[in-house]
């Protein structure tokens, strides 16, 4: 899944179709997910964005960008998780410094790199995903936002696919209890090689 380099504005997001064609996939699949009762031809896919910085902060010509391209969702990453298996641990938190705007639907996404999977010993999925849950939530509610879905975002190998697949289905659970949906980021080479890969359990 493609997303924009550290510190882009969403003014630059506007510039660069792929990036909007990303996320606007993103959302399709979300959406797709969490309502699998809709119909084949289901709602039109939303415009959103990602914000890739850790400290939210939109400036006025991203307010603007937002309202003139009737963008209502914004996927926002919350922290990233880091470290070995047997010492996870949440890293570069994101920081809300003002309030965002009315109606705005803020996703929030976790980044986790694939060195947490390694070697990750028996339980260390499930323990990971009630830390994981916990930081979302205590975070959401600093920031005021009542989130209505969760992304998790990692690129996965076929040797940590075990481990990663069982996190997330904690994840989706626990998620699922709150009355939070789930989904997954995909990059190119797990669609090619899906069968190899796997598709992740989010939904």
């Amino acid at each position: 899944m493609t997303r924009p380099r550290p510190g882009a504005s969403l003014d630059g997001l506007v510039l660069r179709p792929t990036l909007l064609t990303a996320a606007t996939l993103a959302t399709a699949l979300g959406a797709a997910c969490s309502r699998s009762s809709a119909r084949a031809t289901g709602p039109a896919p939303r415009r959103a964005f990602y914000y890739w910085r850790t400290t939210l902060r939109l400036a006025d010509a991203e307010r603007g960008a937002l309202a003139r391209l009737h963008v209502d969702r914004l996927y926002v990453r919350f922290f990233d998780v880091d470290g070995p298996a047997a010492a996870p641990r949440v890293a570069a938190p994101v920081e809300v410094s003002e309030a965002l705007p009315a109606g705005l639907d803020v996703v929030p996404v976790v980044f986790l790199r694939a060195d947490v999977w390694r070697d990750a010993p028996p339980g260390a999925p499930a323990e990971l995903a009630g830390k994981v849950w916990g930081a979302v939530d205590a975070l959401a509610r600093r920031a005021g936002v009542q989130p209505h879905e969760l992304q998790l975002d990692c690129d996965w190998a076929d040797t940590t696919r075990a481990a990663y697949f069982a996190f997330l289905e904690r994840v989706r659970a626990l998620a699922r209890a709150n009355g939070v949906a789930t989904s997954a980021t995909i990059r190119l080479h797990q669609v090619k090689y899906r069968e190899r890969t796997g598709v992740p359990p989010a939904c």
